[in-house]
């Protein structure tokens, strides 16, 4: 967007968050997209320059990465952020295969160094807030890669998942994502609503947690909770507290939910 303040008409967004894309477009040219689908046709090879900030986990890197290349031009540039070194004990061995797998892409590193700090975000102070030690100062840090594309589109190798879909609801500066999927556990009319792991609160940010595939309504505070039955029930109510500002029905599990 930055690009668009400055009067270049050519950069565009590329998110799938959709208050992200709501701001952006007050200023510039933003696309709804999930990285899990394939770069749309009239945007493959249309760029010079491409920046991306993926999720942490190596999978989600290359992936990434792939669509990156699939946008750029070739003799074009990529800059990605990376998790440093000291992120976990495994991270030697990825970046050996990452090299690798860079090489087999088509891309050639230019530049790599670290420099990138990450803001601590309301999910994880929530997750966690009750640790002694951790006073939510910034103490993520990450490397910053300047990639060259020398030919191809990229992404050897690299292979996505079925993602579910989540519908997104706003209550001030929170969010709320409800899991729609079609299952057992959805059926019947009476709401019923659980814990998950026995906290109302996920005291973890990571996406390998066990405990993540349970949950159906999630917070962007980290609050979570699984539906046993009731799914049109808890739309109705979540559309309708969208809506007015006010919950109507829900019992006392999902008010807690909110205030969490």
């Amino acid at each position: 967007m930055e690009f668009a303040a400055m009067g270049n008409p050519n950069g565009v967004l590329l998110d799938i968050d959709g208050g992200v894309l709501a701001y952006a477009r007050k200023s510039g040219n933003a696309v709804r997209y999930d990285a899990h689908s394939a770069i749309p046709a009239r945007l493959k090879g249309r760029f010079d320059c491409t920046v991306i900030d993926p999720p942490w986990y190596y999978d989600d890197v290359r992936l990434f990465i792939a669509r990156a290349c699939a946008l750029t031009k070739k003799g074009g540039t990529i800059y990605s952020s990376l998790p440093g070194l000291l992120t976990r004990p495994a991270i030697v061995r990825e970046r050996l295969d990452f090299q690798k797998w860079l090489g087999r892409s088509g891309l050639v590193v230019a530049e790599l160094r670290p420099c990138v700090e990450y803001e601590v975000p309301p999910f994880e102070m929530a997750a966690y807030g009750d640790i002694p030690q951790f006073s939510g100062a910034p103490w993520r840090r990450g490397d910053w890669l300047k990639l060259k594309k020398t030919g191809g589109e990229g992404g050897a190798g690299v292979r996505t998942k079925q993602q579910p879909r989540w519908l997104e609801y706003s209550f001030g500066r929170k969010r709320v994502f409800l899991r729609d999927e079609k299952g057992a556990r959805f059926k019947g009319e009476k709401l019923r609503l659980s814990l998950v792991g026995g906290s109302m609160v996920l005291r973890t940010v990571s996406k390998r947690n066990p405990l993540v595939g349970r949950i159906d309504l999630w917070s962007s505070r980290n609050a979570v909770l699984h539906v046993d039955s009731g799914f049109r029930a808890l739309k109705k109510i979540l559309d309708a507290c969208g809506k007015t500002g006010r919950l109507a029905g829900g019992g006392e599990k999902l008010a807690e939910f909110l205030a969490a």
